[in-house]
């Protein structure tokens, strides 16, 4: 299968994504097919650029509050090899309820010295609930 690539188009420099953030997109962009909408291909050839500045801000306070929340257990998660931008990813995929998510990552698994990070991360990422994406007709995604 092949590895998916987020289309960034045009110049999004003016969008100064975090690697959190950059990951959290790009689940989002990666799993937006899984809505039964079909709209997972036009989506991409969208690219970043053709989200909405308020659903981009939405975006970027959730991710912002995430972090915040579960600050200490990122910093425990980095310091075990985990990267933000995955964390991104799993932020995205645990709050959509998708088959893979914090828990499913061997690197934030608990043990007799470690506390389990995945389970609690979960806990963190269900508060904020599902969010809804789509692509209007004026390819514009909300």
């Amino acid at each position: 299968m092949p590895q998916f690539i987020l289309n960034e188009n045009a110049d999004t420099s003016s969008i100064m994504l975090d690697d959190f953030t950059h990951g959290y997109i790009e689940a989002m962009f990666f799993t937006n097919g899984d809505t039964g909408d079909d709209d997972e291909t036009s989506l991409n050839d969208l690219g970043v650029a053709a989200i909405t500045k308020e659903s981009m801000a939405s975006i970027k306070a959730d991710c912002a509050r995430f972090v915040g929340d579960a600050a200490t257990l990122l910093e425990e998660a980095i310091d075990r090899g985990y990267s933000l931008e995955q964390a991104g990813r799993d932020f995205w995929f645990t709050r959509q309820n998708h088959g893979v998510g914090f828990w499913d990552r061997e690197e934030l698994n608990g043990d007799e010295t470690k506390t389990d990070l995945g389970e609690k991360l979960t806990e963190t990422a269900h508060k904020f609930g599902e969010a809804c994406v789509c692509v209007c007709g004026d390819e514009i995604i909300y």
